[in-house]
């Protein structure tokens, strides 16, 4: 078997590997008080335009992980 053989099952396997992975993203921030950028605890924050209902509530220093999100951009509102 020659070199070329070895190349084409190689890389046709690579690219089942990665197409069968399902590549997120995790969003974390802080929410704070406009005026006072003081920490805001127990804030929902909801990903827009999502097919699923995603979100999180910041913790008590208002801080917020949302994690296996759809690669993509999302805005702030």
């Amino acid at each position: 078997m020659n070199l070329k053989f070895y190349f084409s099952i190689f890389f046709s396997f690579l690219l089942g590997v990665i197409e069968a992975q399902n590549i997120t993203q995790t969003i974390k921030g802080k929410v704070v008080y406009k005026e006072t950028q003081s920490p805001l605890p127990g804030a929902t924050i909801v990903v827009l335009n999502s097919n699923l209902v995603i979100g999180a509530v910041s913790d008590i220093d208002g801080i917020i992980i949302i994690k296996n999100i759809p690669i993509g951009r999302y805005g702030q509102v």
